[in-house]
């Protein structure tokens, strides 16, 4: 059973993968200043998960984004490169989980197209997914009795 270590390190390593594609954590973005960031980027954001029969429901935020102009000529070329860069990082993890022990639920894929500041004015897409584990209800920890 992959823990959440593995889960976030195998996401950060699928999107480094892609050639040119850099990945950040978001507290980092927020202490950045413009131009310091270099794109394009891939942002894991793990959001709240679940215990389910068995299973471990991770849900995470990838956004995939580059710069853009003030006047966002390049908006909709940006997003469609974005959109193949997440794509092929959705991919990845889809194929990859038939042999290791997690699944990326397919049918759970959302994609959506944005433009914001991260602090530079970016277009991209952000896709949020669900990746399971099986649950062993197995405890590692040691507890004195008593206590």
């Amino acid at each position: 059973m992959m823990n959440y270590n593995q889960i976030v390190t195998k996401l950060k390593t699928t999107a480094q993968s892609h050639i040119n594609v850099v990945t950040a954590d978001a507290g980092v973005l927020e202490s950045l200043n413009w131009g310091e960031i270099k794109y394009p980027l891939v942002m894991m954001v793990m959001q709240p998960g679940s215990f389910e029969i068995n299973k471990i429901v991770y849900n995470v935020s990838m956004v995939v984004a580059d710069v853009v102009d003030d006047q966002l000529l390049q908006q909709i070329p940006k997003q469609s490169a974005m959109f193949e860069i997440g794509r092929d990082v959705i991919t990845y993890l889809i194929n990859d989980s038939t042999t290791l022990d997690y699944d990326l639920v397919e049918e759970s894929v959302v994609f959506t197209p944005f433009v914001d500041n991260f602090p530079d004015l970016c277009a991209g897409i952000q896709f949020d997914f669900q990746i399971t584990t099986i649950y062993k209800k197995s405890c590692n920890l040691p507890f004195n009795n008593g206590i």
